[in-house]
């Protein structure tokens, strides 16, 4: 998940419960950190900045940072995303 606002809190929950790893990213690390600590409780949940999002294919990524409501990006590489997301539309 990237973005630990508003919207992160309230799809942690429900993801946690169904027993998903979560890698939480977002650009200000101390503030991921204590949403980590927080829900960590509640399943497993790693807490890291966005230039260290580890390098491996996750089933979903969620964007959640308030970069789109303004007209920017997330702060994170396209070309890393490409490496970390896999195609649902290749068999």
């Amino acid at each position: 998940i990237l973005g630990a606002g508003g919207a992160t809190k309230d799809v942690l929950l429900p993801l946690l419960q169904a027993q998903q790893n979560i890698v939480l990213a977002n650009r200000t690390f101390s503030k991921t950190k204590e949403l980590a600590e927080r829900f960590k409780p509640y399943g497993n949940i790693q807490a890291v900045s966005m230039d260290s999002i580890p390098l491996q294919t996750y089933d979903l990524v969620i964007n959640a940072t308030s970069a789109g409501l303004s007209g920017g990006t997330a702060s994170v590489d396209v070309e890393i995303l490409k490496l970390l997301c896999k195609s649902l539309t290749e068999h």
